[in-house]
């Protein structure tokens, strides 16, 4: 097995990705209740995306 760093670089199938953070689904009741995205759902993602995850 080889030692995984979290924030290096990796590829997978050709797409590299800056670093190996990921977040697991859940809930954050930030959606209408028929499932449209609101503003805040928007800006949630957005922050994260701002904050290092991979892309």
């Amino acid at each position: 097995m080889t030692n995984m760093k979290v924030f290096e670089p990796m590829k997978i199938n050709g797409l590299e990705l800056k670093n190996r953070m990921v977040v697991s689904a859940m809930v954050t009741n930030y959606c209408t209740p028929d499932g449209k995205a609101t503003e805040k759902f928007i800006a949630y993602h957005e922050h994260k995306a701002k904050g290092g995850w991979a892309d």
